[in-house]
């Protein structure tokens, strides 16, 4: 029998003669992503050998296409085609929690609504390039890649009580008001400026695994609608009819001419004037749309939103020559969630482990990529998810530096000569029902 080590789990599984590797983690429970079930017909179960490469069996017919065609490392293998020999370690290039959740979705029905007239706010958004993008992938990917997206997008929309209410390809909408029309513009923007933070979560993701970088547009109106249930039997669904929906269409589309990531209409921008900062003031033709129309781009939230705010003021108390930054509604941070925001120039992550509030730089001092897909041990040591260093969480300080693979670790301290460089952490309380950070003045300074 061959013993796999399996990272970033560090979780050791005994193979049986003509096991895959797949099979093996699967059997362990570990939630190896396979969205094509394993039969070679995608790539994201592909793995990452660190040790023990002359182990594995030579790649198979099918393997040795995709890797042809993707161009992967010979230290890359498709885990539901490679059987193991000996003694060996690897690392799983899609990692998270979130795979499991996502081939697990299952959509729910909402009940059947008559036409009635409302006020909502609706939201587009569209990846930038996704064709040039997915032209080189297998469709597996393409797809899982896309569900990945969309899981994540829609974390943030439901976070703050909207719904994605029609998918176009790359693109979404959602609608923000149907059950709660109390705030519903405000809710549309963050959950706007959210879903721009996960796209800046998943970028090193696709980065490490497939080499592009994607960029995202988001678009926001405020107005009249007809809502009902419409759609034939059993494919009948919840949708919006109005020159709305299609003004908040031609608003996101808008970001390319403008440059510009997220922008909202002149009617969303007088019911939230108040609690956003505002970038660009653009005048701008809209298709099939007649005159002029005033848009404008959000670049974050102010104090009165009761959030941290990148561009503008800052909720700032001092008390016993400590200044204290209301960053976060409490109930935004149930047990056991982690949410990345910004004060002044900084991404700041706040966890809300075992009931105690952390909250620290989200980038690694090492590589600066984001911290958010670390994992946090019991005894509060946070393990980097790309080179394994561990972070001890009540000091900031590293109690183990990059233990694989066996050349990474001195080579990285060699070339970035930081191998002891501390995590930035800030102390937090409770107060007001709002998450609190302890910060010093250089660290709000705008960079």
């Amino acid at each position: 029998m061959a013993r796999i080590t399996f990272l970033p789990d560090d979780t050791e599984v005994e193979t049986s003669p003509g096991e895959t590797i797949l099979q093996a983690s699967l059997r362990t429970g570990l939630s190896h992503a396979h969205a094509c079930g394993g039969k070679a017909r995608c790539t994201t179960c592909r793995v990452w050998v660190l040790e023990g490469l002359e182990h594995c069996e030579p790649r198979n017919e099918r393997e040795q296409g995709w890797a042809e065609q993707l161009r992967l490392d010979a230290r890359v293998r498709l885990a539901c085609q490679t059987t193991v020999t000996g003694e060996m370690k690897l690392r799983r290039l899609i990692l998270d929690e979130a795979d499991l959740e996502i081939m697990n979705q299952l959509s729910q029905d909402r009940p059947a609504m008559e036409g009635n007239e409302a006020h909502l706010a609706i939201l587009f958004s569209d990846i930038r390039g996704f064709t040039t993008f997915s032209e080189p992938l297998p469709a597996y990917d393409v797809l899982f890649v896309l569900n990945r997206y969309f899981h994540q997008m829609g974390q943030a929309i439901e976070r703050y009580g909207g719904q994605i209410n029609n998918y176009m390809g790359d693109g979404l909408m959602a609608l923000f008001g149907v059950d709660d029309p109390s705030d519903a513009p405000l809710r549309a923007v963050r959950a706007g400026l959210a879903m721009l933070e996960a796209m800046e979560e998943l970028k090193p993701y696709l980065a490490a695994t497939y080499d592009q970088d994607l960029e995202m547009g988001i678009g926001i109106h405020y107005g009249p609608v007809v809502l009902g249930t419409m759609g034939y039997a059993q494919s009948r669904r919840l949708s919006t009819i109005g020159d709305s929906v299609n003004l908040a269409s031609r608003v996101e589309s808008s970001n390319k001419e403008a440059g510009t990531h997220l922008l909202i209409s002149d009617d969303t921008y007088k019911e939230v004037s108040d609690a956003v900062s505002i970038g660009k003031r653009i005048n701008i033709d809209l298709k099939g749309k007649s005159g002029k129309h005033a848009l404008y781009e959000v670049t974050g939230l102010t104090a009165a939103a009761g959030i941290a705010d990148p561009a503008g003021e800052l909720a700032i108390r001092t008390e016993d020559g400590q200044q204290w930054v209301r960053v976060l509604a409490q109930q935004d941070l149930p047990a056991n969630r982690r949410e990345v925001v910004r004060v002044g120039s900084l991404k700041v992550l706040l966890v809300n482990h075992q009931d105690r509030i952390l909250a620290f730089e989200d980038r690694c001092p090492h590589l600066r990529l984001p911290l958010k897909p670390a994992k946090i041990t019991d005894d509060f040591s946070l393990v980097c998810a790309w080179h394994h260093s561990t972070f001890d969480l009540n000091t900031g300080n590293v109690e183990a530096w990059s233990p694989w693979p066996a050349l990474m670790g001195p080579t990285l301290a060699f070339l970035r000569r930081n191998s002891k460089r501390s995590l930035q952490m800030w102390p937090t309380r409770l107060q007001d029902g709002y998450i609190w950070v302890g910060m010093e003045e250089q660290d709000l300074a705008v960079k």
